[in-house]
């Protein structure tokens, strides 16, 4: 009786305590006939010790011979004599010990008996309410599963038995340990258990039998993958259940493959991982050594990404870059073998200076600027002076300690020093371009004639302008001149008077008198009408009697142009104008001079001068009195002297023979350049007389002038 209660009062503790192991699955049956017994809810009476679920078996009542039975089965295997099991069962009304004696109870192993069956009584029975209790009872082996059976012959008056729940305790609690732990391949793992007080705890191979691992708290060993391990905790003979601690052994990740480049290197460089996948990331090491004591090493990481950037120090001497990189899992941890590899980064001498950091220039000069080493550690006075035109990358614009510039407006330019490599950091040398604000003036609008003062709008005081003129017709260029212009207000343009129309191109830049300095150059054009050439007439002068009246003629030699305009004037300059036609017939009174003109849209500003002289004709005796009409002495001819402008060869197109006549040239200061006798109608002066002028040629025969033309010498 004494065992009874402290069977219960175990129960009790192990009840309301920790560690105890429900039914987790159940099996049942009939044997006998009868049609109307059951087993209803089965499943109910697993899992759980709630007494508001339960399994009924029922039997009909008066049969004899027949029983039902339901076994539940624990998901473990029990300690035997060390266990305690308890079931929960009621009825429909108030329960008494008598109404039980239809109940059995027996343990197995698998399905062998333990042969512990036991039949309810007293002994084995708590109530724990007016119609519900436990049957409590101490196996004498090994068991994972209780076979309540309901027999018909003892049921008397019981035709329908709840079964709430069945499950045990062990007399040694499970010990605490966590589920599972992770680790990498070829790591040691440290498993631990909290066991009950006054316990030991051994870790075995399998839940039940296996292999004896290690005694104690924790166990420390390197498994090759993943495997489970057991903690029994143990008093004397009595063993808990085995709490299983599973170690996952997460696999390495593949060493990283890269390749590093050969020979030395300039800049970043970017070390691609060929082996990259998704989740993983990388640990780096850089180690950086090299003459000058450098030894300087970085660690960093590099996620989600398969390029790795290795940085250029910038160091003076050569630095070899000693590279480790090791993959890592992202989701286990794990660190891969590390994968080494080393490559060198050229020397870079050091930061360059410039000696002044500016410069300031007129447009048009050149600067020389200079640049050397801010402090030499070699004392070798080595590096390249390298000069470029931005900050960073940009064009190489010189190699040397002295840059010859000479920039149009303001420039900045930077300039490092280099061995292999260049300084990363360039030091900037600013060259202050000064320039004159551009000229600002004025040209004639339409078709202008002679000279032009052309208004300078933006006239500065010290400043004077240089000048250019370019004279340009459809055949090119006829005239480029320069000249420098002082004047306060206007640019006068030279007195040029071209022989057909021209675009006269007017260029001015102005010069500051006392910096030197200058501005761009303006540029603009207008349009100036042909002068055609100076006109000649018959004769200098004619004599006629007082009321004679005489035809005066004139032309331009060798010009058959019937757009060339001629005009007659009563003045040298000014004057009347009184005819516009190349003849004007006069009838002085007395002794006069009248002036010939000729042009296109401008006339020549030189007329050619005929003197009328009227005499008293009674005084001439045996002369009598006529009309004279003055025509050119020409001889007959095609086209005269061509081509003109000319480049120094002419032709002489005349219906009559010319051979052996005289060919006479001269400059318009009538200054003879040339004679020489025609020996046939083709006659080469080129480089023999300066070419770029206006020349007068005459052909003479026995004395006599017989034709006379003006041409251009290109």
């Amino acid at each position: 009786m004494k065992q009874f209660y402290l069977l219960i009062l175990l129960l009790l503790y192990y009840k309301t305590g920790t560690g105890q192991q429900y039914a987790t699955s159940q099996t049942n049956g009939i044997t006998g006939i009868c049609l109307l017994c059951n087993v209803a809810n089965p499943n109910n009476a697993i899992d759980n010790n709630d007494l508001g679920n339960y399994s009924s078996l029922n039997i009909t009542a008066g049969l004899l011979g027949v029983t039902v039975f339901q076994t539940l089965i624990f998901p473990a295997t029990a300690g035997g004599s060390c266990d305690s099991l308890f079931i929960g069962v009621g009825t429909s009304g108030s329960i008494s010990v008598n109404l039980l004696g239809g109940i059995s109870v027996q343990t197995y192993l698998g399905t062998s008996a333990n042969n512990d069956l036991q039949v309810v009584d007293s002994s084995h029975f708590r109530f724990t309410g007016t119609n519900t209790g436990e049957i409590l009872l101490r196996p004498v082996g090994t068991f994972d599963r209780v076979k309540i059976t309901f027999t018909s012959s003892l049921a008397g008056l019981l035709t329908s038995l709840r079964l709430f729940y069945a499950g045990y305790k062990p007399a040694v609690p499970t010990p605490a340990a966590t589920d599972s732990i992770a680790i990498c391949s070829g790591d040691s793992a440290t498993v631990s258990a909290v066991p009950p007080a006054g316990a030991t705890v051994s870790w075995y191979s399998a839940p039940s039998g296996g292999t004896l691992l290690h005694t104690g708290n924790s166990y420390t060993f390197t498994p090759p993958a993943t495997v489970t391990v057991y903690a029994i905790a143990g008093i004397g003979s009595c063993s808990s259940a085995p709490k299983p601690v599973t170690v996952i052994v997460n696999p390495l990740p593949a060493k990283p493959v890269y390749s590093v480049p050969q020979g030395r290197q300039c800049n970043d460089q970017s070390l691609v991982i060929s082996n990259h996948t998704t989740g993983l990331s990388y640990s780096v090491n850089v180690n950086y050594t090299g003459s000058g004591n450098l030894n300087k090493d970085t660690s960093f990481t590099v996620q989600h990404s398969n390029t790795i950037t290795i940085k250029d120090l910038g160091y003076y001497f050569n630095a070899t870059a000693s590279i480790s990189i090791r993959a890592i899992n992202d989701t286990t941890g794990c660190i891969s073998d590390s994968t080494n590899r080393a490559f060198i980064f050229g020397g870079h001498a050091a930061r360059a200076v410039v000696t002044g950091d500016s410069a300031i220039i007129c447009k048009g000069d050149s600067v020389t600027l200079n640049a050397n080493l801010l402090n030499d550690p070699s004392g070798t006075n080595l590096a390249l002076i390298k000069w470029y035109d931005t900050p960073v990358n940009g064009t190489l614009l010189y190699t040397g300690h002295n840059f010859k510039s000479k920039p149009d407006t303001t420039v900045t330019y930077y300039v490092t020093a280099a061995f292999e490599c260049d300084y990363p950091v360039r030091t900037p040398a600013k060259v202050i371009v000064k320039k004159l604000a551009l000229p600002d003036f004025t040209v004639p609008q339409g078709v202008a004639c002679g000279v032009q003062q052309l208004p300078l709008n933006n006239r500065q005081p010290g400043y004077y302008y240089a000048a250019r003129f370019v004279y340009r017709s459809f055949l090119g260029v006829m005239k480029d001149t320069s000249y420098y212009s002082y004047s306060s207000q206007y640019v006068t343009t030279p007195p040029i008077f071209p022989i057909l129309p021209v675009d006269v191109l007017v260029y001015l830049q102005a010069i500051d008198s006392v910096s030197g300095c200058k501005s761009d150059t303006a540029q603009m054009t207008y349009s100036m009408g042909g002068y055609a050439l100076q006109p000649s007439t018959t004769q200098d002068s004619v004599q006629i009697c007082n009321g004679s009246a005489v035809t005066l003629h004139s032309y331009i030699p060798g010009f058959n142009d019937p757009t060339v305009r001629f005009r007659w004037y009563s003045a040298a300059t000014g004057g009347t104008l009184l005819s516009s036609a190349d003849s004007l017939v006069v009838s002085p009174l007395g002794t006069t001079t009248y002036y010939a003109s000729a042009g296109y849209e401008c006339q020549f500003p030189a007329r050619t001068p005929v003197t009328v002289v009227v005499s008293d004709c009674n005084a001439l005796k045996g002369q009598a009195l006529q009309s004279v009409s003055l025509h050119p002495r020409t001889i007959t001819y095609d086209k005269g002297i061509y081509p003109n402008p000319t480049t120094g060869t002419i032709f002489l197109d005349f219906k009559q023979d010319i051979t052996g006549s005289l060919l006479q040239i001269f400059d318009i200061n009538g200054r003879e350049l040339l004679r020489e006798v025609l020996a046939s109608n083709r006659f080469n002066f080129q480089n023999r007389i300066p070419s770029g002028g206006l020349y007068l040629v005459k052909v003479s025969r026995n004395n006599e002038v017989i034709y006379q033309q003006k041409i251009i010498l290109k």
